[in-house]
């Protein structure tokens, strides 16, 4: 009777972590191992589920790492993004209703909640915007910005945004009207800017 032994074989193949922060992950493992002695099959020996076990450990320790980075990157990100299409929805927000619109927030290492109020006297008096209370995640914070407040008596920053989509209170130095949001985990960039313009644009950085 012939016996035939098929070496055992392991694919593995994974990308290790990008520029991008992307974590490393495990594409393919295939494990084959045939054993022919007449119609018999043997299964996987103990040395080869010590390997396999041990490389998947391996793969974890190293793509565990760039995974946190990733998602607390995103956190950051995603404030960053909710925070200018905030303000941009703002700003459509006083075109549309023939309104004054404002958003005011504070700053500093807790500074995580923004608000926006609506005005139809021109400023006279304000209502809060019903559309519109935001809280970051707790990592993120405004940490600093170059308005200040100019329309009420709260001491926080505003940024107002006439009918015509002008922001009627931009620093006296342009370069000034920005917003910058900090994430307090240790992370490759740790902050975005968001700058406004005298017409009304909205940028990041």
């Amino acid at each position: 009777m012939r016996s035939e032994e098929l070496s055992t074989l392991i694919f593995i193949r994974f990308n290790p972590v990008g520029a991008n922060g992307t974590a490393a992950a495990l594409q393919t493992v295939t494990i084959m191992r045939r054993s022919i002695t007449g119609a018999s099959e043997a299964g996987f020996s103990l040395i080869e589920l010590i390997t396999v076990t041990a490389i998947l450990g391996l793969i974890v320790a190293v793509s565990t790492p760039g995974f946190i980075n990733f998602q607390r990157s995103g956190k950051l990100k995603g404030a960053l993004h909710q925070f200018s299409s905030d303000a941009r929805a703002a700003r459509q927000r006083a075109v549309t209703r023939s309104s004054t619109v404002r958003m005011t927030f504070p700053t500093g290492a807790n500074a995580r909640r923004y608000q926006v109020f609506e005005s139809y006297d021109r400023g006279t008096t304000w209502v809060t915007a019903p559309w519109l209370v935001r809280d970051f995640d707790e990592s993120v914070s405004f940490a600093s910005t170059g308005f200040e407040d100019t329309v009420s008596t709260d001491s926080l920053p505003d940024i107002v945004f006439q009918n015509t989509g002008t922001v009627s209170n931009i620093p006296a130095d342009p370069n000034d009207a920005y917003v910058i949001l900090r994430s307090s985990n240790d992370i490759p960039i740790k902050e975005y800017t968001v700058r406004f313009s005298a017409a009304g644009r909205i940028a990041t950085d």
